[in-house]
């Protein structure tokens, strides 16, 4: 999962300026860790201590740590995926970043489809709104996004997404052993994994110069989003 550093730093862009580690340590509480990503009781227990305390912000910063959570994910199943194709065919990791960018994009578009729903119409409306208003502004400055994620270290100093992946592609090594009688290449696994941390770093550089004309054409679906996002939160009552 994502540190609280990147929570906080992604949190700061998509809700203007707030962050809250409280709330990303009630998420993240032992036991119960994402439990609102799939039980209904939690999320709304959530959703009721989150607008009670930090209001509507609070809201939109509890889903994003849900949403980052699941790119997280997305990211090492996807790089498992494209490092195996660079070992074995030698594909140009700039080109496989490239359809990283894509891919992630597109699965997670997928992915928080199946957020729970909290049974209660309010809630399901606001959950739905935060989420696309989210995507919707993950999406100006997606090469930043990606790349804060994938450049994330630990408090010991290693670099997170990196490490997952390295373990799934050992164990797919073995997998080779047990299949083909040979295993993935770890030279070029670390080669891989180097480069990829390279571009993301130099990609995130120059996507700070935000691209307009993305932003024209997200603009119109944030004056029809905003509106309606905010009404929905000033109408959740717990």
């Amino acid at each position: 999962m994502p540190s609280w550093k990147v929570h906080r730093i992604i949190g700061k862009i998509v809700c203007v300026g707030f962050y809250d580690n409280e709330i990303d340590r009630l998420i993240d509480m032992i036991g119960e860790h994402d439990a609102g990503r799939y039980d209904p009781r939690v999320l709304h227990e959530h959703f009721k201590y989150v607008k009670e305390r930090w209001g509507e912000r609070g809201i939109v910063y509890y889903v994003l740590h849900h949403v980052l959570d699941r790119l997280s994910d997305i990211l090492v199943s996807e790089l498992s995926r494209l490092c195996e194709e660079y070992v074995l065919k030698g594909t140009p990791s700039e080109e496989l970043y490239d359809e990283l960018l894509k891919k992630s994009l597109e699965r997670l578009r997928l992915d928080v489809k199946n957020f729970p729903k909290a049974g209660d119409e309010r809630v399901d409306r606001v959950l739905r709104l935060t989420i696309e208003y989210i995507i919707a502004t993950l999406e100006v400055s997606w090469e930043a996004a990606v790349a804060f994620l994938i450049t994330d270290m630990s408090s010991t100093g290693e670099p997170m997404v990196a490490k997952r992946v390295l373990n799934a592609m050992m164990v797919k090594s073995v997998a080779y052993t047990y299949k083909y009688g040979r295993k993935l290449d770890e030279k070029l696994i670390f080669e891989f994994l180097e480069e990829v941390g390279d571009i993301a770093r130099e990609r995130a550089k120059g996507s700070e110069k935000y691209d307009e004309e993305r932003i024209q054409k997200l603009s119109t679906k944030f004056k029809e989003l905003l509106p309606r996002l905010e009404d929905a939160l000033k109408d959740l009552e717990l």
